[in-house]
């Protein structure tokens, strides 16, 4: 389903024939077949797919759906008009359903947590006509997630220890802009992941401290940072700097770097209950 921006149709014949060679037996939501098929999406803004109707339809045909996984098309803008659209007995059709996305889709991952349903953050449908190694990919949709361990030799531990509790969170841009909504994840206890793409420090510092100020960071239990691409003209090394300065004083493991992100490669992670060790730089999925 597509609940966010626009794409191509090639973007998403590659994104396909890909699946296909897996041996995924794809069911394309309504409206994103008919413009597969020739028909253009109709929205009032062009950074929508579709308008807020269509896009709540193919929402609701694949939550009705005996679908396994719901695999969001790409992220962009517009999950949060989605979820201002929904009910909460539609919400409630998540239990026990996995929903796959990232970016602005880091909106429905938090709604769909928070309604009994798997919500994992990783690649959207169509990265899968990027080149690139999805081989944690496709392991992990054949496999599961249950006890699976991840270890990142070029992680860097910018502060050591363990920590146990569920994972929250995701792009830090929908984090913020989440704030005092009932779709805000909530963080107690829970090792929160962020990751971003082409901001620079000024506004990663801005909205990182939006949260401290806030207080939803005074309780998490350790922090995993997703590899972030800052401008050019800025200091890659001031992104650790920056993340120590607004984050180090929470005195809990903070591991940066990792291929939860916007950067290839592209890892999949579920929101469930973790065991994080910083200095063997691992993470154990429960």
């Amino acid at each position: 389903m597509a609940p966010a921006g626009p794409f191509s149709r090639e973007e998403l014949r590659k994104a396909l024939q890909a699946a296909a060679t897996q041996g995924l037996e794809v069911h394309l939501a309504p409206h994103v077949r008919a413009f597969y098929e020739g028909q253009e999406p109709p929205s009032s803004w062009p950074y929508l797919f579709a308008d807020d109707g269509r896009r709540r339809e193919d929402f609701l045909w694949a939550l009705r759906g005996e679908f396994p996984l719901i695999w969001c098309a790409r992220g962009g803008y517009g999950s949060m008009r989605l979820l201002e659209t929904l009910e909460e007995a539609d919400l409630r059709r998540a239990k026990g359903r996995m929903l796959l996305g990232f970016s602005d889709i880091t909106a429905l991952l938090s709604a769909w947590h928070a309604h009994g349903g798997v919500a994992v953050h990783g690649p959207s449908f169509l990265d899968l006509g990027e080149e690139g190694d999805w081989g944690p990919l496709w392991s992990f949709l054949r496999e599961g997630f249950r006890g699976r361990r991840y270890t990142f030799p070029q992680a860097v531990t910018l502060s050591g220890g363990k920590a146990r509790g569920p994972i929250r969170g995701g792009n830090l841009s929908l984090l913020a802009h989440l704030l005092g909504t009932p779709f805000f994840p909530d963080l107690e206890g829970a090792i929160l992941l962020i990751e971003d793409v082409h901001e620079p420090l000024y506004r990663l510092d801005r909205m990182l401290t939006q949260l401290r100020m806030a207080g939803v960071l005074k309780g998490v239990a350790g922090i995993l940072w997703g590899t972030t691409r800052i401008p050019r003209e800025e200091d890659g090394s001031s992104l650790h700097r920056l993340l120590l300065d607004r984050l180090g004083d929470l005195k809990v493991p903070i591991l940066a770097d990792l291929p939860f992100s916007h950067e290839m490669p592209r890892w999949p992670l579920p929101l469930v209950e973790a065991h994080l060790d910083a200095d063997r730089k691992e993470l154990t999925l429960r």
